[in-house]
């Protein structure tokens, strides 16, 4: 499968912004044929497993990303339904889409409490093993 350009992949996550806000998230499958999309309905949280997890986090940064916006662990918290008590949840859902390659630190020097993300392809990041399953291209 060939690489896309960051470019490319900005310009399809905005066209996927204009999709009805209930479509959870969009999965390509990519093959030498045809290609194939699949969307998803919403889904609590709490039915997700850790890929479907990590691909959320993705996905929600893909449109932050295009709409010149960051992740947060204030934006993760709103985009999942997450109390503020709960921040700690939150935080978890970023580390593991961090661990997975899925979002990159902006600023890695920044302190824990400004940190941001952005998708592992808006900093060039070299993608983690679940990646392959989740982004497209």
């Amino acid at each position: 499968m060939e690489n896309r350009s960051a470019e490319y992949l900005a310009g399809l996550v905005r066209e996927l912004s204009k999709l009805p806000r209930e479509t959870e998230w969009v999965e390509f499958k990519v093959n030498a044929h045809d290609t194939r999309v699949v969307l998803f309905a919403p889904r609590p949280l709490s039915s997700m497993d850790r890929t479907d997890r990590v691909r959320a986090v993705y996905l929600h940064a893909c449109l932050r990303y295009v709409n010149r916006e960051y992740v947060t662990n204030t934006s993760i918290r709103r985009r999942f339904g997450i109390e503020v008590r709960n921040s700690a949840k939150a935080s978890r859902l970023i580390a593991e889409s961090v661990e997975q390659g899925a979002i990159a630190h902006d600023d890695p020097t920044s302190a824990p409490k400004l940190m941001r993300y952005v998708p592992w392809w808006a900093k060039g990041e070299a993608r983690g093993p679940l990646l392959d399953e989740i982004s497209p291209g």
